[in-house]
């Protein structure tokens, strides 16, 4: 078992299906777990688990909860933020005119 950690930005509020609540926009860590695949003639790995930290609801100060979630769920969110309305992407340097 190995362990992945990611940071993933929103730029806008964003919900994930399977989650309580609105977040607020902001830089979060997400864990990925995953699996060796047994009995290959290369290392493959096999994602098991995506977990997020989250701010508490209840908004008390630094508290955090970490919130399994699907990966599919979260890939979904966070290219609905991408394409939210009312994004510019003028100035950003990833971008090639």
């Amino acid at each position: 078992m190995r362990t992945r950690i990611e940071t993933v930005v929103f730029d806008h509020p964003f919900t994930i299906d399977g989650v309580v609540g609105k977040h607020p926009a902001g830089a979060y860590h997400v864990e990925v777990d995953e699996e060796l695949l047994p009995n290959l003639s290369f290392m493959a790995y096999r994602r098991v688990q995506t977990a997020i930290t989250l701010p508490v609801p209840s908004g008390a100060g630094l508290a955090r909860q970490v919130i399994t979630i699907d990966a599919a769920a979260l890939a979904a969110a966070l290219l609905n933020d991408k394409t939210a309305p009312g994004k510019s992407d003028a100035g950003d340097p990833g971008l090639v005119a």
